[in-house]
């Protein structure tokens, strides 16, 4: 990188360095010897990393450091991972650690370690992705080997705990070099297939026969499976990425086929529960809850139809009687209010008594109107009599007679000598219009002496500009 022929100072080359650096030598992994390790009060691990000809100074910061400190020994072969960047303050280059695994592991588990980093941190491995096996699956896909043990596992589980499951199976090998192609070849096939669930499995093993459910092919094969898919790959003690990448995790091939199938057992647990319950509601005797037969028989005969029916046609007559009756006194009773609300009605005829009202109505409305005149009139004396004391008091009256208010440029009132300084500029107001004034001298003097005098002469001279 060309600079140019003028100076810098050091602080911006080490920017410079430090912006190439960290964009240029990113994701490094860098193998070597710790010595020097020290431990900040703060947590943070410092250590330079070195070999038979060189050395770089590393940094491994408190939040990822404490899950490798088994590892941060001095004198401890290692591989790390991180980025490379430039101290500012000491101009040293640095390494800025994020993981680390001893030399001493291997190449295929370093190998392993670092693919299940990568995996993980892309999200492969999360909780939030992993889906819920169906409650009533009909048709189950397994991917496995046809003459392993754990297809034979796999279908005497079904068949003694959910029999009326369907079973496709896609063959394929389940170690080798053709296995992973083959593995992801089968789960892309029967995600377009009439099925509910895949089971992915095989039998235990070595880590060696176990590498092909170890390769990242097919670990993000599993991830990207639209159909939920349970793995059950080796011992219960083996955990392979495609066991981290299923939606399930069976530690056996017979615990795979028992969890696919565990809600429709469960439902058809609940189901034969209530199916017992019901039996057991229909076998309850009814004797005990019911009335003997003969004694309703009794209880009918004693309470014949036809003769309850007799009984409450008499009554009902009888009812009828009264009612008319009682209508009748009612009708005859409102007929005689009627007739002599009529006799004082004709004795009071109402043209008079509407008149008599007209006439009261108007004396009342021209006395209103006198009142109302009258208050008005009043009201209207006090009005103007109010009026003639507050223009009396009008400081615009007062000028009228030849006073005036004085007023500072800052427009405080003036009243006194004291309020002033000689060439200060003042304000007048005057009944009709202003003055704006110069104070050429001024003399003290007491207001009390200019009572009854015919003018009042200041005691300065006032210049107008």
């Amino acid at each position: 990188m060309r600079i140019g022929s003028l100076p810098i100072k050091v602080s911006q080359l080490t920017d410079l360095l430090k912006e190439d650096l960290e964009k240029d030598y990113r994701d490094l992994w860098v193998e070597g010897e710790i010595s020097n390790l020290r431990v900040s009060p703060s947590g943070h691990n410092y250590f330079t990393l070195k070999d038979q000809e060189a050395q770089i100074k590393a940094v491994f910061f408190r939040g990822k450091a404490r899950f490798f400190l088994r590892h941060l020994k001095e004198g401890k072969q290692i591989v790390c991972h991180g980025d490379l960047t430039i101290y500012r303050g000491r101009g040293e280059i640095q390494i800025i650690v994020d993981f680390l695994e001893p030399r001493g592991l291997g190449e295929q588990l370093l190998s392993l370690t670092l693919l299940k980093k990568k995996l993980e941190d892309e999200g492969i491995f999360q909780i939030e992705r992993k889906r819920p096996l169906p409650p009533l699956p009909k048709t189950v896909g397994i991917i496995s080997s046809p003459h392993g043990a754990a297809i034979r596992d796999i279908i005497k589980v079904m068949r003694e705990l959910y029999p009326p499951i369907h079973l496709l199976l896609y063959p394929v090998s389940v170690q080798g070099e053709k296995a992973p192609e083959e593995i992801c070849q089968a789960i892309e096939k029967l995600n377009d297939e009439s099925i509910d669930v895949i089971i992915l499995s095989r039998g235990g093993g070595s880590q060696e026969d176990l590498h092909a459910f170890n390769t990242e092919q097919v670990a993000r094969a599993v991830a990207a499976s639209r159909l939920p898919l349970v793995s059950a790959v080796g011992h219960e003690i083996d955990i392979t990425l495609a066991d981290l990448a299923a939606d399930l995790r069976a530690p056996t091939p017979s615990a795979a086929a028992h969890a696919v199938v565990a809600k429709a057992l469960k439902l058809k647990e609940q189901l034969q529960g209530l199916k017992k319950a019901l039996f057991k509601a229909s076998k309850t005797p009814l004797g005990s809850s019911r009335i003997p037969l003969e004694s309703l028989k009794t209880r009918l005969e004693s309470k014949n139809p036809l003769s309850l029916l007799h009984t409450q046609r008499l009554r009902l007559d009888h009812l009828s009687d009264r009612l008319l009756g009682i209508m009748d006194t009612q009708m005859e009773r409102k007929n005689n209010g009627l007739n002599h609300m009529k006799t004082r009605l004709m004795a009071h005829p109402l043209t008079g008594t509407l008149r008599r009202l007209g006439e009261k109505l108007t004396l009342l409305t021209h006395s209103m109107m006198r009142s109302k005149k009258r208050c008005l009139g009043e009201k209207r004396k006090s009005l103007n009599l109010s009026r003639e004391r507050l223009e009396a008091l009008s400081p615009l009256s007062i000028l009228k007679r030849g006073y005036v208010i004085l007023l500072t440029a800052q427009g405080c009132l003036v009243t006194k000598d004291t309020q002033v300084e000689e060439g200060e500029k003042l304000r007048g107001i005057l009944h009709q219009g202003e003055l704006f004034l110069i104070v050429k001298g001024k003399k003290g003097g007491d207001t009390q002496q200019l009572k009854g005098k015919k003018a009042i002469h200041f005691p300065f001279n006032l210049h107008t500009q």
